[in-house]
């Protein structure tokens, strides 16, 4: 089961660029032009999902849900590629329809290189902070992407084609482990013991729950958790969430 928040932003400000990296830390250039949305989409969408931990123990009915995981963001443009020469501000009025769609493709989709597989993208519209947390560009990979050809001229060439693309938020690794929580019970955590503390005051601090500390007892070798070492260091790692010890 999942909690899901959608934000939808409507705006016409500038054009929306998306631009292709090589590397996972967006300081190398593709080596090929950004890809500029030709019209400006009337909305984006922004998906933000939750999920939770179902299990339930026997005998309980209706608890709520554990936090689980909270998933990437994910973005979401409808726009069109035009070659009509009707839609003022097309900024590749001069390209048919196919190529504009070749272009896409190597900016988004193409694997290039001895990466083998598809450019990192950093997308950008404005100088607002419209994409989710204050920030103004999206760093991130292409999920999906539809391509519908919608009007034909009399020779079946593709006059207009509407794109729906999905891409996934991705934060390279070193600065994933910045943004994160560092008090959060996922991650393992080592800790000093000092004169006042206990294992089990320290275990409570750590996971908002001292029922663990039989658990990180025996993960640090200790014969009984009572008594810990002032200037110790002890681990705390990631708990079992299949263990229910007391």
């Amino acid at each position: 089961m999942s909690e899901i928040a959608v934000k939808s932003v409507k705006t016409n400000v500038q054009k929306v660029v998306i631009q292709a990296f090589k590397d996972k830390k967006f300081t190398d250039y593709a080596g090929m032009p950004s890809f500029t949305v030709p019209i400006n989409p009337e909305q984006f969408n922004q998906k933000f999902e939750v999920k939770s931990d179902q299990t339930q123990g026997s005998g309980n009915q209706g608890t709520a849900g554990k936090y689980g995981v909270t998933l990437p963001e994910e973005l979401k443009l409808d726009f069109f590629l035009d070659h009509t020469n009707t839609v003022a501000g097309n900024v590749y009025q001069s390209l048919k329809v196919p190529e504009q769609v070749h272009k896409l493709l190597e900016t988004v989709y193409n694997m290039h290189g001895p990466t083998h597989q598809p450019n990192f993208l950093k997308i950008g519209w404005n100088s607002n902070p419209i994409f989710g947390s204050n920030k103004t560009t999206f760093e991130c990979k292409l999920k999906s992407l539809d391509i519908n050809y919608v009007l034909f001229n009399a020779e079946g060439e593709p006059l207009r084609a509407k794109v729906s693309a999905v891409f996934v938020a991705f934060v390279e690794d070193q600065k994933r482990v910045q943004q994160q929580d560092t008090q959060s019970p996922d991650l393992t955590h080592v800790r000093t013991a000092t004169p006042a503390d206990s294992l089990w005051m320290m275990t409570h601090k750590i996971y908002g729950d001292p029922k663990y500390v039989l658990q990180i007892a025996r993960d640090n070798k200790l014969d009984t958790f009572r008594r810990i070492k002032a200037g110790d260091e002890y681990q705390f790692p990631p708990f079992d969430k299949t263990e229910t010890k007391k």
